[in-house]
């Protein structure tokens, strides 16, 4: 009976082995069919999590590896887009260049245009076609690049004109810009007052004394106007009271009795006193440029330096002074600069009044642009050189302010330099100047000499072309325009002969040849919103197509507010802004590449507070949006399992319109031809380098996509240790636990017969 019951016991532990073994030989099968080890969650639980994790990090993987790829292929296409328009480019180019040519006939060139015109049309295709899988690539969807438009005509000229109500008699004078002409000697004295006027035009007008003038006599009048546009054409003076003659003026009056300056004048787009010289001269022949616009700044401390009833006095030039005056309410005069919370509110609010100052006594305050930068005042020349009143002598400034100090007490340390350019408004007098031609007539050591920049030719006679001490000579042109060149004494040399004279040419074009000329031109912008009022500015060599990229402000709640634009890829920067853009405020954004590059911001009535990330804000949104930069971000590609690893492709517009600043072109003249040229070499310029971002971001994009390869296998072979089967050892278990099996079975049959045979034996 006992050996009965031992056999039932032995039985039920064998089937639960059984039970045991054959749930582990299932197992196992699975396992080994399925190649995954974590078969159920039990298997392993810490290794199934983490398995689990890095298996969705790898379908992420796998994914941007995807999108890499599409990337590259996106490139492709855009790439041969670009590479189509530059060989456009290239056949414009050459059909303009074929163009310029004094051998061809009017119907040649117009031939020649037809096809420069369809090429300009198969540009706007390509721009309007060039897409992948239904994103447009090339049409400036895909960048934030606005174009700038750049105005290069002029504002308005200065005139005035004196007016007789009798003819002049011999020896009876006229006072203008401090020069005295006498009847007679200076100009001759006509039968009539009409012809008395022809000769005294004439001979103004022959007189170097007053180049950048024209004289237009009209019966018993001489009407004077400058020969540029541009505020500084009002500083001609007419003495009326120094005069022995007897007219009466038109134009500004001055303060001084019987004293008139030119009146009309305005500075917009390009005017007088908007190119400048930078560089060395290349040949000793000219005394070194170095040419700069006097200043003098005025420095404080602290908001207790300027207190209520405190002066700034600026010479009006007419032998007084306009006062400023210091107020700590609302300013009740147009002289009134109030104070602010801080130093920077009122030094930002002396900077607007004064630059905004106009009226009797203004005729110093408008030679000078006065900006602020914290705790500073700087007054600076609209010109190169020295400023000076209306009788030449120096302008004067004074303060008389509780602390604080000026740097100088006149505008004395301004320089003209070897090369002077303040009277020239041509839009071609940028860049680089090359040219100069020069004549001998059979007298030793004279020449004429010319130089044509654009469609204006500039001339002057050189008189002596080895002098002893430093000699200016003034090229001009015939609208009034010129520009001063400083032969450096001991440095010239004798011309005896034409060969002489080619020879002096060629030293002029060396001496230009190191020298950069930039010009200050008005960039299309109507402030509107917050910006109502506002005005920008660029200074350059270079002014089509400019593409404006981005704006980025930042606040000063770092301890320091910043202020960057970039156009054509070049960042231009302001630092240290302080805590606040006041009205009327004037700021310098310069290059970062080049500092003789730089923009202008007049901010308009609105005051900006920089102290906050939102005030910053606030004013990158509206330049923004008075500049018309689109909101396009590029096209956006996600190449990590991370959300934030994207890279955005940015590609610009390479529409006509867009690469050659919305100016029709056309080659049905030389002048066109040569006009085309220029902007179709800024053309490829420019989508040279649009093919080399599309080449570095492919080249990024390849790097990318080696890295997210060797992830994915780093990865993957980390899961497996985790996740996947190890074959071996997986088949040695499974033909263990059989072979378990087997064994539990047999003894099972083994435990079961033994019943049997017991039972058998109580049956008996």
């Amino acid at each position: 009976m006992v050996a009965g019951v031992n056999s039932a016991v032995m039985s039920a532990q064998v089937l639960q082995l059984l039970g045991i073994s054959g749930k582990g030989l299932r197992n196992s099968l699975s396992a080994l069919s399925s190649g995954n080890r974590l078969v159920q969650a039990s298997t392993d639980v810490a290794a199934m999590s983490v398995a689990t994790g890095m298996q969705s990090q790898i379908t992420g993987l796998r994914r941007a590896a995807m999108n890499v790829s599409q990337a590259s292929s996106f490139l492709e296409v855009a790439d041969g887009g670009l590479r189509q328009a530059s060989a456009i480019v290239d056949r414009m180019s050459a059909l303009a260049v074929q163009s310029n040519s004094g051998a061809l006939s009017d119907s040649a060139r117009r031939g020649l245009n037809i096809e420069f015109q369809n090429l300009r049309q198969e540009l706007d295709r390509l721009s309007g076609n060039t897409n992948f899988n239904g994103v447009n690539q090339l049409d400036g969807t895909l960048s934030r690049t606005t174009s700038l438009e750049v105005t290069d005509t002029g504002g308005t000229k200065a005139s005035g004109a004196l007016n007789f109500t009798a003819n002049v008699t011999a020896g009876q004078t006229i006072r203008l810009n401090n020069v005295t002409l006498v009847a007679g000697t200076d100009f001759a004295v006509g039968s009539s007052t009409q012809q008395t006027m022809s000769n005294l035009a004439t001979a103004l007008n022959a007189d170097a004394r007053f180049t950048g003038f024209r004289f237009t006599a009209t019966n018993a009048s001489v009407k004077i106007e400058a020969g540029a546009a541009g505020r500084a054409g009002n500083q001609f003076i007419i003495n009326q009271a120094a005069s022995t003659a007897s007219f009466f003026t038109t134009g500004n009056a001055l303060t001084g009795a019987g004293v008139f300056s030119l009146s009309g004048g305005t500075d917009a787009g390009l005017s007088l006193g908007d190119t400048r010289v930078s560089g060395s001269v290349g040949d000793s022949l000219v005394s070194a440029t170095a040419g700069r616009a006097a200043s003098v700044q005025a420095r404080f401390n602290s908001a207790s330096d300027i207190q209520a009833g405190n002066t700034l006095r600026i010479d009006d030039g007419e032998g007084g002074f306009t006062t400023f005056t210091f107020v700590s309410g609302a300013p009740a005069s147009a002289t009134d600069i109030q104070i602010g919370a801080t130093l920077e509110d009122t030094l930002q609010n002396a900077a607007r009044t004064i630059n905004s100052f106009s009226g009797a006594g203004d005729y110093g305050t408008r030679q000078l642009n006065v900006t602020s930068d914290g705790r500073n005042l700087t007054f600076t020349g609209s010109v190169t050189g020295s400023l000076s009143d209306v009788t030449g002598a120096p302008l004067d400034i004074a303060i008389t302010t509780a602390g604080g100090s000026l740097t100088g007490t006149q505008f004395i340390n301004g320089v003209k330099g070897g090369v002077d350019v303040s009277g020239i408004a041509n839009p071609a007098f940028a860049g680089r100047i090359q040219g100069f031609q020069a004549t001998y007539g059979g007298v030793a050591d004279r020449i004429d000499v010319s130089l044509q920049v654009g469609d204006i030719t500039y001339r002057v006679q050189i008189t002596n072309t080895a002098p002893g001490a430093n000699t200016t000579v003034r090229f001009s042109a015939q609208d009034g325009q010129y520009f001063d060149v400083t032969l450096q004494g001991g440095q010239g040399q004798s011309v005896t002969s034409q060969a002489d004279a080619d020879s002096f040419a060629n030293r002029l074009d060396a001496a230009f040849s190191s020298l950069n000329f930039t010009q200050t031109r008005d960039v299309s912008f109507t402030g509107t919103g917050s910006l109502i009022g506002a005005s920008l500015q660029i200074t350059g060599e270079r002014f089509s197509p400019l593409r404006l990229q981005e704006v980025n402000v930042t606040s000063n709640l770092r301890g320091n507010a910043q202020l960057e634009v970039r156009i054509n890829g070049e960042t231009y920067r302001v630092n240290s802004l302080g805590n606040t853009i006041g009205a009327g405020e004037r700021l310098t954004i310069t290059s970062t590449v080049d500092a003789t590059r730089s923009l202008t911001f007049v901010n308009g009535s609105t005051r900006f507070d920089l102290s906050t990330d939102a005030g910053a804000a606030s004013l990158q949104a509206a330049l923004e949006g008075n500049l018309g930069i689109p909101g396009g971000e590029g096209a956006r590609f996600q190449v990590g399992d991370a959300t934030s690893d994207v890279v955005n492709l940015k590609l610009g517009d390479i529409s006509s319109r867009s690469l050659f600043g919305g100016r029709d072109l056309n080659l049905l003249s030389a002048d066109a031809a040569a006009q085309a040229l220029s902007y179709l070499r800024d053309a490829q310029d420019y989508l040279t380098t649009q093919r080399a971002d599309v080449g570095a971001y492919a080249h990024a994009l390849d790097y990318t996509g080696a890295q997210l390869d060797s992830a994915i296998q780093n990865q993957e072979a980390a899961r497996a240790v985790l996740a996947d089967t190890d074959i071996a050892s997986e088949s040695t278990r499974y033909a263990l636990m059989a072979l378990q099996q087997r064994a539990q079975i047999a003894t099972l049959v083994q435990s079961n017969r033994l019943q049997s045979n017991i039972l058998q034996l109580l049956g008996n």
